[in-house]
């Protein structure tokens, strides 16, 4: 069932990427917009859904730099749910027509969930999973209004592999 969500996304970001891209006037069609961004996220990790939201601010003076707070919720890979909270930045590191290409890195820490049935109310003590830290590569196309869709793969440790798909917005 992953890999088919992964050729779908694939091909959705394929479909966006071919269709013209509306640049705003007298912005270059390879960069995305300046400004503060939020985006919502969804994928696998490993075999497990989880969904993401961040919330960034790409520069005037670096428009080829954003740093972002994470935060994510991961079904449960083994025994637990969790979620993740940390920082990241996300870099341009090329582009051709409207389509960026980018590499992304974040430092977060985790924590599961208190627990059901006969495990409940764990301590933060017992829940705290540890430092996450991950990075990727996406590519990203910039439409009209702003908007901005991704399709982001993330690898990290301990064992995380996250291929997702992201819709942005700048403000």
């Amino acid at each position: 069932m992953p890999r088919q969500n992964l050729a779908r996304w694939g091909a959705a970001l394929l479909v966006v990427a071919a269709a013209p891209a509306v640049a705003e006037p007298g912005a270059r069609p390879d960069r995305r917009p300046v400004g503060f961004t939020v985006a919502v996220g969804a994928g696998v990790n490993v075999d497990t859904p989880f969904v993401e939201v961040q919330l960034g601010r790409r520069f005037r003076c670096a428009p080829h730099l954003e740093a972002y707070v994470d935060y994510s919720y991961d079904r449960p890979i083994s025994a637990f749910a969790f979620h993740t909270l940390g920082v990241g930045v996300r870099t341009r590191i090329g582009g051709v027509g409207p389509v960026e290409v980018f590499h992304q890195a974040t430092a977060a820490l985790a924590v599961s969930e208190a627990g059901r049935g006969p495990v409940q109310d764990r301590d933060l003590g017992q829940r705290l999973l540890g430092a996450i830290l991950t990075q990727g590569v996406g590519a990203a196309t910039t439409l009209p209004g702003r908007w901005t869709v991704a399709l982001t793969l993330t690898t990290g440790t301990p064992v995380w592999l996250r291929p997702s798909l992201d819709v942005q917005r700048t403000f």
